[in-house]
């Protein structure tokens, strides 16, 4: 996306064509890399955040978000798919996702007590 819509070309002579206006968008976070300044913030929207700024990976502000929104196993699996460095990297969050891994342990306890259940009734009804 760009400010207005329109076509963006980097310093080494790329051109990116944006698929929408800031200002259309809707973000949960607006992450700006490179050398970029004075993106404004979009209405309603998040204040950029100049992942060149800071000393570091430029990905490390992307990890140690993720791991802040959902958990921090989920960002270090993450990291690790993408093959990126997460020496220096501060993981705040959760540990674990215990909602996502007790769901389906739940589900299947449930079906395990529907199965005996029937059972229970079907012998039962036999004997």
């Amino acid at each position: 996306m760009s400010a207005d819509g329109g076509a963006v070309r980097s310093r080494h002579g790329l051109t990116f064509l944006p698929r929408a206006k800031l200002a259309d968008a809707d973000l949960d976070r607006l992450l700006v890399p490179g050398a970029t300044r004075g993106v404004p913030t979009p209405p309603g929207g998040p204040v950029p955040e100049y992942v060149h700024d800071r000393p570091g990976f430029a990905y490390d502000v992307a990890v140690s978000g993720l791991a802040r929104d959902t958990d921090v196993a989920t960002a270090r699996w993450t990291a690790k798919a993408l093959e990126l460095p997460i020496d220096d990297v501060v993981f705040d969050g959760p540990a674990w996702p215990w909602w996502p891994t007790a769901t389906p342990v739940v589900l299947i306890l449930l079906g395990i007590g529907v199965v005996v259940v029937l059972r229970r009734r079907r012998q039962g009804a036999q004997g």
